[in-house]
């Protein structure tokens, strides 16, 4: 069934023998936009959403083990601290950058991103954490639905 708020696209191909593949990996892309999401995209730029697009099950349940604490926060706070996570993302990990998308001081997203460190015990300084941190945010996104 389609959704015409959310597409997925394929990487390019040549040979028609590969459409079935293809129309697979075009799924998955179409997976990476939130449920309640519009948006287009190339499934080449979302390896991890395509990840967990393939297995929302595991999704959710990385999403629970690694941000369990903050989930469980009520709505208001776990929506900030989530929204503090998703802009110091999409900012490239720039503090700055973030605090200037959510209009706060950076101190504040420094904050707030070191209370999601202590709410998971993770650290962004560490790969794996980040790693752990990043996939599970991802997660979250494509799979949880948050709404309070």
């Amino acid at each position: 069934m389609t959704d015409p708020g959310r597409v997925g696209l394929s990487p390019v191909y040549a040979d028609l023998t590969e459409t079935s593949r293809q129309v697979s990996l075009a799924d998955l892309a179409m997976g990476c936009v939130p449920p309640d999401g519009v948006g287009v995209v190339l499934f080449d730029e979302q390896p991890v959403g395509a990840l967990i697009a393939r297995s929302p099950e595991l999704g959710e349940r990385i999403a629970a083990l690694v941000l369990g604490p903050v989930l469980a926060l009520d709505a208001d706070e776990r929506e900030l601290l989530l929204g503090t996570l998703a802009a110091w993302i999409e900012a490239g990990g720039s503090v700055s950058k973030a605090s200037e998308r959510l209009y706060c001081h950076r101190n504040t997203v420094r904050n707030r991103l070191q209370r999601i460190e202590a709410l998971t015990d993770r650290s962004f300084t560490d790969p794996v954490g980040l790693a752990e941190i990043y996939v599970a945010a991802t997660a979250a996104r494509l799979t949880l639905s948050l709404e309070p």
